[in-house]
């Protein structure tokens, strides 16, 4: 297994970089409200590869909480997302 990551390995400007728009005030809001109702949980990070930086989290639907969540796997690089998988049925 990989050596455990903190939130400082993440480039400063994932989310400015990586989004070809500015997010609306509405997406603004609704990702607070998911990050703070706790739609993600058991985030884990770890150095991976090349310098990417390796996430594994457990994510749940916003209709359906009660559900068990979806696996969620990705690789962030320094200039983009290389990898993204997750256990739902698109991906």
């Amino acid at each position: 297994m990989a050596d455990a990551a903190s939130l400082k390995d993440v480039p400063s400007d994932f989310g400015e970089y990586f989004l070809p728009y500015k997010p609306c005030l509405r997406q603004r809001i609704q990702a607070r409200k998911f990050s703070n109702e706790s739609y993600i949980s058991k985030l884990q990070l770890f150095h991976g590869r090349d310098g990417d930086i390796d996430v594994k989290s457990v994510v749940f639907r916003s209709q359906r909480k009660n559900d068990d969540g979806h696996m969620v796997n990705m690789s962030i690089g320094r200039s983009c997302v290389s990898n993204a998988i997750c256990s739902c049925k698109a991906g």
